[in-house]
């Protein structure tokens, strides 16, 4: 049986990202937290999350960077 989805939840809001991922996990997801946007870069390297939920504005780092960093890092690079 394969594994559950893994779903990345990036927000500060520590309440917030509590309850997703207990709603997530309760849907039968598995779940990773990050509490800022830089920590939520790192985990998405590591743990390769099948979708990343990403508040748009983060502490340490904007969302809307990081989801910009994160996308170039992940783009085949091609040589000329």
């Amino acid at each position: 049986m394969a594994a559950a989805p893994k779903i990345l939840v990036i927000d500060d809001d520590k309440t917030f990202t509590t309850m997703a991922a207990a709603l997530l996990r309760s849907a039968g997801y598995r779940t990773v937290v990050a509490f800022d946007a830089m920590q939520g870069f790192m985990f998405a390297g590591r743990e390769a999350p099948a979708l990343v939920l990403l508040a748009s504005a983060c502490r340490r780092g904007a969302g809307c960077s990081c989801s910009t960093s994160y996308e170039t890092r992940r783009r085949p690079r091609t040589s000329r």
